[in-house]
């Protein structure tokens, strides 16, 4: 009679664990497959041309590589052009709004409308600037005949906005993009009483960058090269030249901010989020009246092909980096009890922002991280343009931001 081999328990165990890895391994490569295929509807492209987008997110410490679109976002502008325009003509607007203010003569500054007072206010003051300073820059437009530089990358412009509701949770102009299991309801949301409102008496908005070297590309910029960065230390050309904007928009409209301008992201850029903390607590501890805090960002949008894009919207001849509010949850499981009186901060200021420019917000994201945005009833990411965009194109957003922020805050 043949003896039955039997396999001693330690192999047992070992075999045991090794199928469990495979049906995991299995279960990971099944779920992949199923990504992929839904997110081959994240396309950019025309004439038939369609290919996968992909983000490096500026949200993500980790920098992970995510779908920058979800499968109900659109691209209304691709490929070179800007509401109709050539690219040469876009060109021309992305030059024209990277003059600074400063770098008016005095005759045309006493032309432009006085900065600050409004959301309108603001959007015709850059209209005035633009077309003040039109005539001086025509002769530094390029075309798409130019040879791109060596070993290098395409810069394009596309306006990131829903093309219908489907997917998204949304209410009058206002969509929002609900990465969690929580459900949400935008109505109530933006009637909802807010548990803050002005005092010129007190500090009340703290300016932070838990990824204060983010920065942007050259204005005007069709290519970038592989050995290009877009992170910088010098705080005149990265998000912090941006926060330092809202601030002085803020100010001027008399809310008092503080602008912390520490960077958390250098040396080491893991980690950034706990060092931040760490920031607006001391702050809040200085300033307990602080109820508003804008951590400002920037996104990064790359394609598979090394593509770089540059959300962007015009209006009055003003070229606006697109922006996204990116909002916490407790979901991760982290505390964060009065998240959605976060959110309706950020809903209002979404309402707001859409009715003064069309296409400059991206839909509202929110997440199931924290984001440090526990720390008060008006923390919230503001991610102005991306790494494709001009600091000036960014700048201007980061005004108008600034405006409708003031006047959430004041009830106007």
């Amino acid at each position: 009679m043949r003896k039955r081999y039997a396999m001693p328990r330690a192999r047992r165990r070992k075999t045991g664990a090794a199928k469990a890895l495979l049906i995991i391994c299995a279960a990971a490569a099944v779920f992949f497959w199923m990504s992929v295929q839904q997110h081959q509807e994240y396309v950019i492209g025309d004439g038939g041309t369609k290919r996968a987008v992909f983000v490096k997110s500026a949200i993500d410490c980790t920098l992970r590589v995510t779908p920058v679109f979800r499968a109900r976002e659109s691209v209304l502008t691709a490929s070179g052009q800007v509401g109709g325009q050539t690219a040469a003509t876009a060109l021309s607007d992305v030059l024209l709004s990277s003059v600074p203010r400063s770098s008016l003569s005095a005759e045309q500054k006493n032309d432009a409308p006085p900065e600050g007072g409004s959301l309108e206010g603001e959007i015709i003051a850059l209209s005035a600037e633009a077309g003040v300073l039109s005539d001086s820059l025509s002769e530094a437009v390029q075309t798409e005949d130019a040879a791109p530089p060596e070993n290098s990358y395409k810069i394009e412009d596309v306006t990131l906005c829903p093309k219908s509701a489907e997917g998204y949770t949304a209410y009058d102009g206002v969509y929002i993009i609900n990465s969690t299991k929580f459900r949400i309801d935008p109505e109530s949301l933006l009637s909802a009483p807010l548990p803050f409102s002005y005092n010129p008496n007190e500090m009340q908005v703290l300016i932070i960058h838990t990824h204060a070297t983010e920065s942007y590309s050259p204005d005007g910029a069709a290519y970038y090269g592989e050995n290009d960065s877009t992170r910088t230390l010098d705080c005149d050309k990265n998000v912090v030249r941006v926060g330092e904007e809202m601030r002085r928009v803020l100010e001027s409209r008399g809310i008092n901010v503080y602008h912390d301008m520490t960077v958390h992201d250098y040396p080491s850029y893991n980690g950034s989020y706990t060092r931040a903390l760490e920031t607006i607590n001391a702050r809040l501890a200085e300033y307990p009246s602080i109820k508003i805090v804008l951590d400002v960002h920037r996104d990064a949008i790359i394609d598979s092909d090394n593509t770089k894009y540059r959300p962007v919207t015009e209006y009055g001849g003003v070229r606006f980096a697109q922006m996204l509010l990116c909002m916490g949850s407790s979901e991760g499981g982290l505390e964060h009890k009065d998240w959605q009186t976060n959110l309706s901060f950020a809903v209002k200021l979404q309402k707001k922002l859409c009715g003064a420019v069309p296409d400059l917000m991206r839909p509202v994201a929110l997440k199931k991280e924290r984001y440090n945005q526990h720390a008060t009833p008006g923390s919230l990411i503001i991610e102005v343009g991306s790494d494709g965009n001009s600091l000036e194109e960014a700048l201007a957003s980061a005004r108008l931001f600034a405006q409708a922020t003031a006047d959430v805050l004041k009830g106007e």
